[in-house]
């Protein structure tokens, strides 16, 4: 499943978007890409396919996403907290 909201909706709002640097890495064993929060410089790892326009490296979005409990999320190129991208928009 693509994961791309251009608007907000009741099944998936768009609201509380947090801006941050996307970078789209499928050549890691286990996830996708990762994002870091400009506000915060937290980073984040994702599983899940983006749409082709997000899947670049370092690009700058808006969006919201759950953390994916406590666990850690390893891969051979990175480790962090695992995300579940919501809604992700362009910034």
């Amino acid at each position: 499943m693509l994961v791309y909201c251009s608007g907000c909706s009741k099944d998936q709002p768009c609201d509380n978007l947090k801006v941050a640097k996307l970078f789209y890495v499928p050549s890691c064993a286990t996830i996708n890409g990762y994002v870091t929060l400009k506000a915060t410089n937290q980073t984040f790892v994702f599983q899940e396919e983006i749409d082709p326009m997000f899947q670049k490296d370092s690009v700058e979005v808006r969006l919201s996403f759950d953390i994916i409990g406590s666990t850690l999320l390893t891969a051979d190129c990175f480790m962090d907290d695992a995300i579940k991208i919501n809604c992700i928009k362009p910034n």
